[in-house]
């Protein structure tokens, strides 16, 4: 026999609760988007919500007469995007005011600037507990957002936890939305194109934390990993594996390279943060001043 372990669900699945029962029982969906895998996977997580379906692989069907309750559709459908995309789907379907979701991959999701509002995104792979965040958002139930306060004195991350930081990413549209979650943080990182450039930038220079994606061109993450393992031993900084695939053989490819943890594409800014915040944690752990390690440094050895 083999034993499998599941991580606790991010929200309570009764179902049978008041807020299920009452806000999704009966809402009538629309799902619009061409991938055979994709589409099902949110069909059964909406099914799973409580909700009625219809689903459809192009537009062509879509009856203006069904009175959707909300709408997921895939971006670049019809070769739409953005506000002509949201537009089109409520002509099709006969409600100039439906709420719309869209959905892709990082990066592939706008909705900012949109005429009309009620329109939002959920990036793909689907999560149950975002498509129900999300489904209750634009079904006008969403929890209300609080503003959190700044109980350190209004410093950011990088500045009570400083650390040097190295990206590895091939994807331009991935280095810009990391940069930009990295700058809200307080860091201001390196990038490295692939894994030869990570190598390079790492004897160029001295950094605490890699973020190293795993598929890059002339040389992949695994086995650029190896190869800064191999030149710096335990001189060298933390390894961060970043990946779109959350099978387990994948994470222990990445173990058995020598990484030291990894992240699932898309991440949120919470599980970054606590990726950082372990990395620091670690270097306090070793006595260093401040976070700061790198090659060559005379208190490692």
């Amino acid at each position: 026999h083999f034993t499998i372990q599941f991580r606790k669900a991010a929200f309570d699945f009764n179902l049978n609760s008041p807020l299920a029962s009452n806000i999704f029982e009966s809402k009538r969906v629309l799902i619009v988007g061409p991938e055979d895998y994709s589409r099902e996977s949110l069909v059964s997580q909406v099914v799973e919500l409580g909700m009625d379906v219809q689903v459809h692989s192009e537009t062509y069907s879509i009856s203006s007469a069904a009175n959707y309750d909300l709408a997921f559709v895939d971006v670049g459908i019809e070769g739409l995007s953005g506000g002509d995309l949201v537009s089109f789907i409520r002509e099709k379907a006969g409600a100039k005011d439906l709420p719309v979701i869209l959905s892709g991959r990082l990066g592939s999701v706008q909705t900012s600037d949109m005429e009309g509002g009620r329109v939002f995104s959920i990036l793909k792979p689907f999560k149950l507990s975002s498509v129900k965040k999300y489904a209750l958002e634009a079904l006008g139930q969403g929890a209300p957002k609080v503003r959190k306060s700044q109980s350190n004195g209004g410093k950011k991350m990088g500045e009570e936890m400083p650390l040097r930081i190295l990206l590895a990413e091939d994807n331009a549209v991935n280095q810009k939305v990391a940069k930009r979650l990295f700058t809200k943080l307080g860091y201001e990182i390196k990038l490295a194109g692939n894994g030869l450039e990570a190598i390079k930038a790492i004897a160029e220079g001295e950094y605490d934390l890699v973020f190293m994606d795993i598929q890059m061109p002339e040389m992949d993450g695994l086995e650029a990993t190896r190869q800064i393992i191999s030149r710096w031993g335990d001189e060298r900084p933390r390894i961060i594996a970043l990946t779109a695939n959350a099978m387990r053989e994948d994470r222990e490819n990445c173990y058995a390279a020598g990484m030291d943890d990894y992240l699932t594409k898309p991440f949120k800014q919470s599980e970054l943060k606590d990726v950082v915040a372990k990395t620091f944690r670690k270097l306090q752990g070793k006595n260093i001043p401040n976070g700061v390690v790198g090659k060559g440094d005379p208190r490692l050895n």
